[in-house]
């Protein structure tokens, strides 16, 4: 799953829940695991962040500016929850760009230009991209 601001919120708010199924539903769809195999959080919101980090959270990739008013402190925060719980997180912190710079085809600062491309590494180095 991925989500930019707000909706990186929700993306992390899914992947902290319980995702089982319910196997007592005649919906053969909701008896399913809703856990995302791993999450991008791109500038993520205060929300977003739990009180105490699952031991299944999915991997993550974070991304935010660090003069982002609004997230570059959230996502320092969930950096350091996936640090102390030994679980897998990778993050970029960029020192511009400021908050909503989305695919960085808008901007003119080549990292956040780029930035779409460590997603992709990221992608391939956890498997979750074949070539």
């Amino acid at each position: 799953m991925m989500g930019f601001s707000a909706g990186g919120e929700v993306v992390a708010m899914v992947a902290y829940a319980s995702g089982d199924g319910d196997s007592n539903t005649p919906d053969p769809i909701d008896r399913l695991n809703s856990k995302p195999n791993f999450q991008i959080l791109i500038y993520p919101g205060p929300l977003g962040v739990p009180e105490i980090l699952p031991a299944d959270a999915p991997p993550a990739f974070l991304l935010a500016a660090i003069d982002d008013p609004c997230c570059a402190e959230p996502t320092l925060r969930l950096l350091q929850k996936y640090h102390a719980a030994k679980l897998p997180a990778e993050a970029h912190i960029y020192a511009r760009g400021s908050h909503a710079f989305n695919m960085g085809h808008r901007s003119q600062l080549k990292t956040i230009s780029t930035w779409p491309q460590r997603l992709a590494d990221w992608m391939v180095d956890n498997e979750l991209l074949r070539k």
